[in-house]
């Protein structure tokens, strides 16, 4: 099994990053980093070029993904338009 990683910071605390499938890394402290980095993922994926087609195929996927929004330093930036439709969230 390959494991794409976009960015990985090393994580605080462990993670067994190998669990998932995929891990994303996006910077997550302007709309404008958000919107293009998941965009990024897209055309990696050979998805499209928008955030929007990265968050569809995102919640479509059965296997284990890990989407990491850093930066994201601004508590009235509501990044909820920025989760995948039916996310399954760990702690």
């Amino acid at each position: 099994m390959s494991h794409s990683f976009y960015k990985c910071p090393i994580p605080t605390r462990p993670l067994r990053l190998s669990r998932f499938s995929d891990v994303f890394y996006v910077d997550a402290s302007t709309k404008e980093t958000i919107i293009a980095e998941l965009g990024q993922i897209a055309l990696a994926k050979g998805l499209g070029e928008s955030e929007k087609s990265t968050l569809d195929w995102l919640s479509r996927q059965r296997k284990e993904w890990l989407l990491l929004l850093d930066n994201a330093d601004d508590p009235t930036f509501d990044l909820r338009s920025y989760f995948p439709a039916a996310l399954t969230a760990i702690s």
